[in-house]
């Protein structure tokens, strides 16, 4: 196993920091460091990505639209873009897009749970109810996920003395 070049560790030492910062809501403070991390790999895109919500987070919208879709650009199959750009076109009201970025985010990582259920609340916002219930549904904390998942596992029904099936537990 090779060592890490001292640029590379100094960068991953940087990020982390700047993930501290974000974490933290020190958001301008994270803002400048991934920018500063940026100048060194302007195509990282987990780095890019942590900007654009640093951005948005901040209120500046037209900045991270921007960021999230060079990060597109550069790194198409990078889901949590198409994902996170997803949910700034949601906020904006431009429900239409924000559907064709969840998809996206979906058809590269199809077990994204933020993605399925952005997708379904954007579905409910366009008023197709009946088409927002898979999404829903095929998220593992769903509840309906877990009534699935305990049904798998439970024992079969009990006939009681009168005739009538008990289950035995709630669903």
């Amino acid at each position: 196993m090779s060592a890490i070049p001292p640029q590379a560790s100094e960068l991953e030492a940087a990020l982390r920091q700047a993930v501290m910062h974000h974490q933290a809501g020190r958001l301008p403070q994270a803002e400048d460091i991934y920018r500063r991390i940026l100048q060194v790999q302007p195509d990282h895109p987990g780095t890019s990505n942590n900007l654009g919500i640093a951005l948005r987070d901040q209120g500046k919208i037209d900045e991270a639209l921007a960021v999230f879709r060079r990060v597109i650009a550069v790194a198409p199959d990078y889901a949590p873009a198409h994902s996170n750009l997803g949910n700034v076109l949601f906020a904006q009201g431009k429900l239409a897009e924000a559907e064709d970025s969840y998809r996206r985010a979906l058809v590269i990582r199809p077990d994204m749970p933020d993605a399925l259920k952005n997708l379904g609340l954007v579905i409910v916002n366009r008023g197709r109810f009946v088409e927002s219930f898979p999404p829903f549904v095929a998220m593992p904390s769903s509840p309906l996920a877990r009534r699935r998942a305990l049904r798998a596992t439970a024992p079969p029904p009990r006939r009681t003395s009168c005739g009538t099936t008990m289950s035995s537990g709630h669903m």
